[in-house]
């Protein structure tokens, strides 16, 4: 359960949310197998929009944060971590297949 008391989470969210950032925003995923077993998951969010997602779905498992000017680093129990595999598409197994078009242009930005 999360360290933080449920007012302290929503000012977190309503602090962090809204905007995407500047052009050099970014959020990382920090998946190390130590942080796993030790049963928590970090993210940095330069991006306030990823925060204000993040702690609104998964507040309740905060159980730290840290706080500078160009972004906030939040730490979850590892229990609301899925893994990273599931960040993205899974685009070779399903789906319907890519048109020509979509094909000319993957070849042209090889």
């Amino acid at each position: 359960m999360s360290a933080y008391r449920p007012e302290t989470i929503a000012a977190l969210r309503e602090r962090w949310s809204g905007s995407r950032g500047d052009s050099e925003a970014e959020s990382i995923l920090v998946s190390s197998n130590l942080d796993l077993k030790n049963g928590q998951v970090t993210v940095w969010c330069g991006r306030p929009c990823d925060a204000g997602r993040l702690l609104q779905r998964c507040g309740s498992r905060l159980i730290g944060h840290r706080e500078e000017e160009t972004g906030i680093s939040l730490t979850f129990d590892s229990t609301c971590f899925r893994g990273l595999h599931m960040a993205f598409k899974n685009i070779d197994s399903k789906g319907p297949p890519m048109t020509k078009e979509q094909k000319a242009a993957m070849r042209a930005r090889q």
